[in-house]
């Protein structure tokens, strides 16, 4: 047999395999509920919002906006230190674990008078991976 053709296959086997199985969130066995889809955006769209309105935000880690296998829309806190095999970009695909863990930011307004506004994403991830 061809190597080239069963190379073709086994990913396509892979691919498959991943499709079906992130296609809609499911619990990961006490490490949280599995997910996967596509990057739309580096910021989740609550800190967007902030930030145009003249707000800063002050956000350790970083926050993503993920468009789900199954078409839905997620917004999703990184905190430091959570591992990753490469660097996110836009429209990067993506598979990981996230857990039902709010997280809450700060954001101060940068005009006058000052006054602070707090931003909660309510779901955390634990490990993700990309391509």
């Amino acid at each position: 047999m061809n190597m080239k053709y069963l190379l073709s296959v086994s990913a396509f086997s892979i691919s498959i395999f991943a499709i079906s199985f992130f296609a809609y969130p499911v619990y990961a066995g006490g490490g949280g509920i599995s997910f996967g889809g596509r990057v739309m955006a580096m910021k989740a769209q609550a800190i967007e919002q902030q930030e145009s309105s003249n707000y800063k935000c002050t956000v350790p880690g970083h926050t993503i906006r993920v468009k789900l296998v199954s078409g839905g829309l997620i917004d999703l806190a990184v905190p430091p230190g959570t591992r990753l095999n490469s660097k996110l970009h836009v429209g990067q695909q993506i598979l990981g674990i996230y857990k039902k863990q709010s997280s809450q930011y700060t954001c101060i307004y940068q005009g006058y008078p000052p006054n602070t506004a707090t931003v909660t994403i309510q779901d955390t991830v634990n490990y993700y991976g990309s391509r």
